[in-house]
């Protein structure tokens, strides 16, 4: 068996190793049983693969005899939490789209696809409005609304625009995020919008789609539903 895989290996066993990337068990097999430093390779094989499939996809015979299990646990959760990224780059916005794809996979449409700035983004004329991929998204930033209802808030962080103390917020996560100034509560003309955990959220029911609020957000984070600044319209 391992002659067998030396010669793959001389021939290319890489590509082998790809080609079984959706199955954990295959790809660490092909990796130890060739010639050379096996350990080494079976090793950077089952980080690289384990981490593409995720550890739901690890079969629970190595998680048991994993060594300090519950350590890198801890540290991949630390690493995740204080640093998420994407193919895309780095993602500080606690709030914001990781492009995990969930919501292109749940919809049966080819409706929602991954923008170049790695957000989620709806096709409106392949949308029927199902929901699959709101119910889908893991952090409830996707919603469903009324082809009326053209303003939006494209912003869903919570967290106040600057904190002295910590020296963060959401002025310090992104450049177009909501502070929750209020300067667009003022100026609408209809009571339509407000300050809700210092995020500015509209009352479609009364929201004349004016734009006003647009026009005054300071941080362009209140647009038309088809992503443009409102006074631009």
């Amino acid at each position: 068996m391992k002659t067998e895989w030396s010669t793959k290996w001389k021939e290319g066993i890489t590509g082998y190793e790809l080609k079984n990337g959706q199955n954990f068990e295959k790809a660490l097999i092909a990796a130890v049983n060739h010639s050379g430093d096996s350990d080494s390779t079976g090793s950077v094989t089952g980080n690289i693969v384990g981490t593409y499939l995720g550890y739901g996809k690890i079969p629970r015979k190595f998680l048991e005899r994993l060594e300090l299990k519950d350590v890198i646990l801890s540290v991949a959760d630390d690493l995740y939490n204080d640093c998420q990224m994407t193919e895309y780059g780095g993602l500080l916005c606690a709030y914001g789209c990781v492009a995990c794809g969930a919501c292109v996979e749940a919809c049966r449409f080819g409706a929602v696809q991954i923008n170049d700035l790695g957000c989620a983004e709806v096709d409106e004329e392949k949308c029927i409005g199902c929901g699959a991929c709101a119910r889908k998204c893991p952090r409830g930033l996707i919603d469903l609304r009324r082809t009326e209802d053209r303003i939006a808030v494209l912003c869903s962080n919570r967290d106040k625009g600057f904190d002295p103390a910590t020296k963060t917020g959401a002025r310090t996560v992104c450049d177009v995020s909501c502070i929750g100034c209020g300067l667009c509560v003022k100026k609408c003309p209809a009571d339509a919008i407000h300050v809700v955990e210092f995020r500015a959220v509209i009352d479609y029911e009364r929201c004349l789609s004016c734009g006003a609020c647009g026009d005054v957000c300071p941080r362009h984070a209140i647009r038309d539903r088809f992503g443009i600044i409102t006074e631009k319209c």
